[in-house]
């Protein structure tokens, strides 16, 4: 794309327009591929019908633009022919692949430094084309180091953003695996720790607890003093498990603790943490529990079995409140 617009220039005179029409066209070619390539690994390695016309699109481009800088494009009327229909094939691929639907992006679940490899790898490769062409194409040393610096500085501002990118992914890891409200890991959280927990092969204990009082809670002093209790009530069971077990909100007023069996952690120590007096609107907690991996050797047994529990105790609790 960009030779055509320096078609005149003479190669090899040790002039500035020579280096603009070597080096710069190398390195823009090499940036294009780089980039496609990047957001091919992103993607999975799996294009789609967008990315995969503009993989094309920009290959050819590529191509043509690398050899018309050759010595080959200069000797032969068929090659510069051929060359400038393949850039026109290009150009007709990067129209068709604005109109294509884009794919899905795909979210990466982890981002390490080692993604970085690419970029890096494609700008020490440009570096070391800049430099080897100042050298043998006798460019003045002030072009080579100005070019030279353009890189590194390139190179510096990617560093930076892709410690953004690593930064914000991290944010938003953490944001999917904790209630907003509350702070506490979640139900996603629980189901990635627990089988991990349990592959350990340690014996754990399970309680599940679900609030009693709190809609009419809710009713009595709406959804913001609800909200701030529910703020309240995690905190101190996260202060009571902290450095013994794992406390997670489920979502409503459902609260689950996990921790070893070798832990001081009793059930009644989890029920005092969410009881809450008040004269009007008094706040307890109806729980279940289950031992792993004697009563439940996985997951889905455990949480079923500790929500069965949780259930009969709070319709024990009703029972007896109504009997007195």
């Amino acid at each position: 794309m960009v030779a055509t617009m320096l078609h005149g220039v003479t190669i090899g005179t040790g002039t500035f327009g020579a280096f603009a029409e070597t080096a710069w066209f190398i390195m823009l070619a090499l940036v294009s591929i780089a980039v496609v390539t990047i957001r091919l690994g992103r993607a999975g390695w799996y294009p789609g019908s967008q990315l995969g016309t503009l993989c094309a699109a920009v290959a050819l481009n590529a191509t043509a633009d690398l050899f018309y800088l050759s010595p080959l494009s200069a000797r032969s009327v068929v090659a510069v022919s051929v060359m400038d229909a393949v850039w026109l094939v290009s150009f007709m691929l990067f129209a068709i692949a604005a109109l294509l639907p884009a794919a899905r992006p795909r979210v990466a679940e982890t981002l390490t430094w080692r993604d970085a490899a690419i970029p890096n790898s494609w700008l020490l490769l440009a570096l070391g084309i800049v430099v080897a062409d100042g050298v043998v194409a006798d460019i003045p040393l002030t072009a080579t180091l100005l070019a030279t610096l353009a890189l590194v500085l390139g190179g510096v501002r990617a560093a930076i953003v892709f410690g953004e990118h690593v930064g914000l992914v991290e944010q938003m890891r953490r944001e999917a695996r904790h209630d907003h409200l509350t702070g506490l890991p979640n139900r996603r959280a629980l189901m990635e720790e627990l089988p991990a927990a349990m592959a350990t092969g340690q014996g754990l204990r399970l309680v599940l607890c679900d609030l009693n009082g709190f809609k009419a809670y809710n009713d009595t002093r709406g959804h913001q003093e609800g909200d701030l209790l529910l703020a309240l009530l995690a905190d101190r069971l996260a202060r009571l498990v902290d450095g013994r077990g794992r406390a997670y909100r489920l979502g409503g007023d459902e609260f689950c603790v996990v921790w070893p069996l070798t832990s001081s952690l009793q059930i009644r120590d989890i029920e005092h943490a969410l009881t809450q007096r008040s004269a009007r609107t008094p706040i307890s907690s109806a729980c279940g529990d289950v031992e792993i991996p004697v009563e439940a050797p996985d997951v889905d047994t455990a949480l079923r079995m500790a929500d069965a529990r949780m259930y009969a105790h709070k319709t024990a609790q009703r029972t007896a409140a109504a009997a007195s």
